[in-house]
């Protein structure tokens, strides 16, 4: 909390946006997980 406070304006919106793509990220690559799941069971159903 102290090291954000200390931080440039600049540097903070920077950190708060590699933190947004990284979720973002995050997000994607389990959504694709649980697709690739989804098509393996059904595949082993049928």
């Amino acid at each position: 909390s102290a090291l954000i406070r200390g931080l440039d304006s600049d540097e903070n919106r920077v950190t708060l946006t590699e933190l947004r793509f990284s979720w973002v990220d995050l997000m994607i690559g389990l959504l694709g997980a649980l697709m690739i799941a989804l098509v393996i069971v059904i595949q082993k159903i049928y």
